[in-house]
C-alpha cells in the first residue's frame, strides 16, 4: 500500500442538499385556518385567566385588564380529534396570550367554559418564545371561541398590544398507521404505546458513490411531536424491524426529530418513515436531508497519545481515511508492516488528524488514540509519521480544529524510510553567522555568532523528503537547519544554500529546525546550528523520505600546512584567513576553508588549514585572502592521505582588501593614526604589526610594500 487517497467536499454537501429538499408533507390531508389581526387600545379589555388545562385562577392583579381578540368556529363529528393552535405575534414587542373557549365567552366571567390557556410555546421557527403562543387540544363536536390576548395588562408599555397572525388546525382523517420501533441504532423494540400512530414515507433515496458518506436528516413537525425511522431496503408497517438502521426521537425538541449523523452506503436505497410520538400525534412536517462533511464527535487535543479532550472542537465534523470501499480500518500484513507517514491537506480550513490502533470510538475519543496532530505545516496540514506493526488493525480520522472547519482534503498514507544520525553542538564547535529563515534564505543574522555541525547528506531516490534537526532529545536546545547543495561557506552563508528554518513541530515538540523540501537524486550539506549563541546540546538529524538516504558527520581534516613569512621581520598580529580551493581541472565548485593564524615573532608563522570537502588526488589553485594582506596563490595537489605543505610569502598593508597597497591604504591608516587599542578610532586593520597601537611600525610596513598588487586565479 504506497499511496491511498480519499477526497471529502463540503461543497458537494450543500449541493446535494439541495437536491435532497423534497418540500413539506403531511401525514394526512387536514385543514387550516387563518386569522390575522391586532389587540389596539379600541380593543375590548377583559380579566384574563392565568395558564392551565384548564386554567382554575385569574392572571395578574385583581385590577389587571387586558385586550383581547375573539375568533369562533364549530366542530363537527367528522372533524373531532386533535386541533393545533398557534398565534404569531408579528411586532416585535407584543408578548401574546392565547385561550380556548367552548360553547360561550363571557368576558364578566372569564373562567367560565374555559378549555386551556396557554402563554409561551418553543418553535423550530426562529421566533421569539415569548412571541409564540399556543397548545394542542383534543375536541369534541361543538362550539369554540380563541381568543387572543396579551400577557401583559394595559398599564405596561407596548408589549400589551400588536399584531398578530393565528393558524388554527384541524385533525387529519385516519391514515396509515402501525407500531412503530422505539428509538435505537439500530432499534431492537417495537413501542408499547405507540402501538397505532400514523405515519408517512417522507422519501425514499438511492446513493450514489459520489453521494455516499454522512447525512444530517431533520425532519421539522407543525403542532405535534415527531418521530423518524430510516429503514435500509423496503419499509414493511407489518414488520417495521425489518431493515431498520436508526430511529430516534427528539432533535433538539419536541417538534424535531432526526440524526445529527447517519452514514448512508454507495448502492443502496434508505426509506425514511415519519410518524408520531403518540396514537394522537400526527400533522403538517418537512425534512432535510444534508450531505455532511463527516459525523460530529468531541475530538482529543494534540499528544502521543491525546489523553484530553478539545474545548474548541467540541462537535466537529469527521471522516475515516478508508482503503478503499467500506473498509474503515487497515491491517498490514507482515510485507506491509514498516514505518508510514499519513498526510491531510485541506484547501481552505483548519484540518486535524488522529490515529487509532484499534477500534475508533466516537463517544470516547482518547480510547486507542496513538498520535493526534494539528498543524504539521501550517494550518492547512496535518499528519504524522508512525511504524505500523503487522497484525493491528489502525483507523484514521480526519477532523477539524473547530465545529466549523470542514471541507475538501486530500489525504495520503504512503511507506517511508527514515535514517538517523546523533549530532551535538558545544563550545567547541565552530562559529558563523547564520541565515535567517527563507526558501532560500536572502539575509544573514548578524546579530550574534552561533555554533554549527555539518553533515553529508547522498540522496538516491528523488523525493519530498523531511529533514529534521530533532531538539527534542533536550528541550532546552533550539536548533537551526540549513540545507546547501555542493559546498558550505561559513564565510559566505547565503552561497548555495537551499532552504533554512527554525521551529518545526516533530516529536510533538516545537523547537526543532526542520523542513519539508523537494530534493533530486546527489550530495547535500545539513548544517544543523543553534537559534542563538546559547543554543548548546544533542540533537538528531533526521531524513524521513521515500528511500533511505547516506547521513554522515563531516569530519574536518588538514589538507594544506606550511609556513606563512611576512616581509618584515618583526612581530604581526594574529589574523583570520581565508582558503579559497579551485580545481584547475575545472571541474567542480570552490571550496572554501579558513584558518586562524596566532600573532608572530620575526615574521614567520605556522598555519593549517582543515576542510571536509576537500578532494583527495586533486590539484587545486589555492588562493589565500584576509587579515590585512595581499592575496597570494599557491598550486598545490592534495595527496590522497594527509596534509599537502606549501609556504606562502605575505606583504601586508593592504587595509581595504583590494588586493593593492595604495594611496587609498595610506589615507585609511593616516586617519587613525596615533590611535591606540582602547581608542575608539583604533582599527585593528590599521594595525599591521598587531602591537595595540598605529604608529611608525604600521606605517613602515606599509611603505616597504607601497604599489604592490596581490595574486588572483588564473
Amino acid at each position: 500500500m504506497n499511496s491511498l487517497r480519499k477526497s471529502l467536499s463540503g461543497v458537494v454537501a450543500f449541493l446535494f442538499a439541495l437536491a435532497m429538499m423534497l418540500g413539506a408533507q403531511t401525514l394526512h390531508a387536514q385543514t387550516t385556518y387563518s386569522d390575522n389581526g391586532s389587540l389596539l387600545t379600541t380593543s375590548p379589555k377583559f380579566r384574563r385567566t392565568g395558564t392551565g388545562n384548564p386554567p382554575t385562577t385569574l392572571g395578574g392583579s385583581a385590577s389587571a385588564l387586558y385586550f383581547y381578540h375573539l375568533y369562533e368556529f364549530d366542530v363537527t363529528v367528522a372533524t373531532e380529534g386533535v386541533w393545533a393552535f398557534r398565534s404569531n405575534s408579528t411586532t416585535g414587542s407584543f408578548d401574546n396570550f392565547t385561550i380556548l373557549y367552548q360553547t360561550t365567552f363571557n368576558p364578566a366571567s372569564p373562567l367560565t367554559n374555559v378549555v386551556i390557556a396557554a402563554d409561551d410555546l418553543s418553535n423550530s421557527l426562529g421566533i421569539a418564545q415569548n412571541r409564540y403562543s399556543g397548545f394542542n387540544k383534543a375536541l369534541t363536536a361543538g362550539h369554540y371561541i380563541f381568543v387572543t390576548t396579551s400577557f401583559f395588562d394595559v398599564t405596561a408599555d407596548s408589549t400589551h398590544e400588536g399584531a398578530f397572525a393565528n393558524t388554527i388546525t384541524s385533525p387529519p382523517p385516519p391514515a396509515a398507521k402501525f407500531n412503530r420501533p422505539e428509538a435505537g441504532v439500530p432499534p431492537t423494540t417495537l413501542s408499547a404505546t405507540a402501538t397505532n400512530v400514523s405515519y408517512v414515507i417522507e422519501r425514499t433515496v438511492t446513493i450514489s458513490a459520489a453521494n455516499a458518506g454522512y447525512y444530517r436528516y431533520v425532519d421539522d413537525a407543525v403542532g405535534f411531536d415527531n418521530f423518524t425511522v430510516v429503514y435500509d431496503g423496503a419499509f414493511n408497517s407489518a414488520s417495521p424491524l425489518t431493515n431498520v438502521i436508526a430511529a430516534n426521537d427528539d432533535l433538539g425538541d419536541t417538534a424535531t426529530s432526526g440524526f445529527n449523523s447517519i452514514r448512508l452506503r454507495s448502492g443502496h436505497t434508505y426509506t425514511f418513515v415519519v410518524t408520531g410520538k403518540t396514537n394522537t400525534d400526527y400533522g403538517n412536517q418537512s425534512a432535510t436531508l444534508t450531505l455532511l462533511p463527516g459525523p460530529i464527535f468531541n475530538r482529543p487535543n494534540e499528544g502521543m497519545p491525546p489523553t484530553t479532550l478539545s474545548t474548541t472542537g467540541t462537535a466537529v465534523p469527521y471522516k475515516i481515511f478508508t482503503n478503499g470501499g467500506d473498509t474503515d480500518t487497515w491491517t498490514p500484513t507482515s510485507a506491509e508492516a514498516g514505518l508510514y507517514k499519513f498526510t491531510s491537506i485541506s484547501t481552505d480550513w483548519d484540518n486535524f488528524t488522529v490515529l487509532y490502533d484499534g477500534v475508533f470510538n466516537p463517544a470516547s475519543p482518547p480510547t486507542n488514540a496513538v498520535i493526534a496532530n494539528d498543524d504539521l505545516r501550517g494550518s492547512r496540514i496535518s499528519g504524522f509519521t508512525y511504524n505500523f506493526i503487522a497484525g493491528h488493525t489502525y483507523t484514521f480520522v480526519v477532523t477539524g480544529y473547530s465545529n466549523i472547519s470542514y471541507g475538501v482534503s486530500t489525504d495520503t498514507l504512503e511507506r517511508i524510510q527514515r535514517t538517523t544520525l546523533n549530532g551535538d553542538l558545544n563550545g567547541t564547535s565552530p562559529l558563523y553567522n547564520r541565515t535567517n529563515e527563507g526558501t532560500p534564505p536572502t539575509a544573514i543574522n548578524t546579530s550574534e555568532k552561533v555554533r554549527y555541525q555539518v553533515m553529508r547528506l547522498i540522496v538516491t531516490v528523488p523525493g519530498t523528503y523531511e529533514i529534521v534537526a530533532d531538539s527534542s532529545v533536550l528541550p532546552g536546545m533550539d536548533s537551526f537547519l540549513s540545507v546547501c547543495s555542493g559546498t558550505f561557506n561559513p564565510l559566505a552563508p547565503l552561497t548555495n544554500v537551499l532552504a533554512a528554518a527554525d521551529d518545526y513541530v516533530y516529536n510533538d515538540y516545537a523547537r526543532s529546525g526542520g523542513m519539508q523540501i523537494n530534493l533530486e537524486a546527489g550530495t547535500y550539506l545539513l548544517v544543523a546550528a543553534g537559534f542563538n549563541n546559547a543554543a548548546l546540546g544533542a540533537y538528531v538529524m533526521t531524513v524521513t523520505g521515500p528511500a533511505s538516504v547516506g547521513l554522515s558527520l563531516l569530519q574536518e581534516t588538514e589538507v594544506l600546512k606550511g609556513n606563512l613569512t611576512y616581509s618584515a621581520t618583526q612581530t604581526m598580529g594574529a589574523h583570520l584567513y581565508t582558503f579559497t580551493f579551485r580545481p584547475t581541472s575545472g571541474n567542480g565548485n570552490d571550496i572554501i576553508a579558513t584558518a586562524n593564524v596566532a600573532a608572530t615573532v620575526n615574521g614567520v608563522a605556522a598555519y593549517s588549514v582543515n576542510s571536509n570537502n576537500v578532494i583527495p588526488g586533486t590539484n587545486y589553485n589555492v588562493l589565500l585572502s584576509g587579515g590585512n594582506v595581499l592575496k597570494s596563490l599557491a598550486n598545490v595537489t592534495i595527496p590522497q592521505s594527509g596534509a599537502s605543505t606549501f609556504n606562502f610569502t605575505l606583504l601586508p598593508g593592504d587595509i581595504n582588501q583590494d588586493n593593492s597597497i595604495d594611496f587609498g591604504d595610506l589615507s585609511t591608516m593616516l586617519q587613525v593614526y596615533n590611535a591606540l587599542f582602547d581608542d575608539p578610532l583604533y582599527s585593528a586593520a590599521s594595525d599591521l604589526n598587531g602591537d595595540g597601537g598605529i604608529d611608525f611600525g604600521d606605517l613602515s610596513l606599509m611603505l616597504q610594500n607601497y604599489n604592490a598588487f596581490g595574486n588572483e586565479f588564473p
